[in-house]
């Protein structure tokens, strides 16, 4: 295992291709996939998505490392958020909560995500 508090200088792609490229979220596994010219459903140029049916992110492979860590936060963001109830499908584009809900809904997905996903809770909140 590669001891990331001494090894600073490793970019994301090669700290992402440690893990094992799966998230486990309890409820579902998703695998990470790496690929060239990414699109989205409507053939549009994207860096990152989440196929929630697949159970599959998707990240496009040759972006420089600061825009590949946030497109790998707002990908994972989606499926924290799905996995305490805050999918799409369920709110019609529209969530109606309160500061209460919202940061106790928050503090337990990331208290999931880190205890599931050590490895890749470490290189979402760059903990080297």
């Amino acid at each position: 295992m590669v001891d990331y508090k001494e090894d600073k200088s490793r970019d994301f792609y090669r700290q992402l291709l440690d893990t094992n490229m799966i998230i486990d979220m309890g409820w579902a596994s998703f695998q990470i996939t790496l690929k060239d010219n990414l699109v989205d459903d409507d053939g549009d140029k994207c860096y990152g998505w989440v196929d929630f049916s697949a159970r599959v992110m998707g990240l496009e492979r040759n972006m420089p490392d600061a825009l590949a860590r946030e497109t790998f936060s707002h990908e994972m963001w989606h499926i924290l958020l799905e996995t305490v109830g805050y999918g799409d499908d369920l709110f019609d584009g529209k969530i109606i909560t309160n500061n209460e809900h919202l940061t106790e809904a928050i503090n337990k997905v990331v208290a999931i995500f880190k205890r599931l996903n050590p490895r890749l809770y470490r290189l979402l909140f760059w903990c080297h």
